[in-house]
């Protein structure tokens, strides 16, 4: 019996390792992807912004270098509005996305730890009970934007007359 009760405990130990082994490669994983879509995006905001090497859109460049009119001006910050409201809408998009992918992954993964181990699959509970909290302020957040961005086309729409 004794043998018995140090086999399952060794190989429980196993479980946990390979289980803690998973979550740090996955967590490896995800700051490499981070870091490469960080260094991404920052060398393209910059670019907008006027800063590194990306080229700027001619057509943007025209409109701000006309003189004594606010018209062109006007145009060319509703344009970068809109685009920072687009671009917004895509990184919230993007990150509901992966937060959907991680909550199918954390309830199948509850599903299997469910009758083996009941303290990791408390574990894994609460983090999938966090994923979700997250995803839905994620999405709450996506409404926000979209109900900004309407109104801005509402008033856009209004400023005509």
């Amino acid at each position: 019996m004794l043998t018995v009760e140090k086999r399952l405990l060794r190989q429980k130990e196993r479980e946990e390792k390979k289980i803690k082994k998973r979550a740090e490669a996955e967590e490896a994983r995800k700051t490499r992807e981070n870091s490469l879509f960080s260094f991404i995006n920052s060398s393209v905001l910059a670019g907008l912004k006027g800063g590194g090497g990306v080229a700027r859109p001619s057509s943007s460049s025209k409109m701000t270098s006309r003189p004594g009119t606010s018209k062109g001006g006007g145009k060319v910050k509703e344009k970068k509005e809109e685009e920072s409201m687009n671009m917004k809408s895509f990184r919230v998009g993007e990150e509901i996305r992966r937060e959907e992918k991680e909550v199918q992954r954390l309830e199948a993964s509850l599903a299997r730890l469910r009758g083996r181990d009941p303290a990791a699959a408390a574990a894994a509970a609460s983090k999938l009970e966090r994923r979700r909290e997250r995803l839905t302020a994620l999405k709450d957040r996506e409404g926000r934007i979209a109900s900004a961005k309407s109104l801005e086309d509402g008033n856009r729409k209004l400023s005509i007359f």
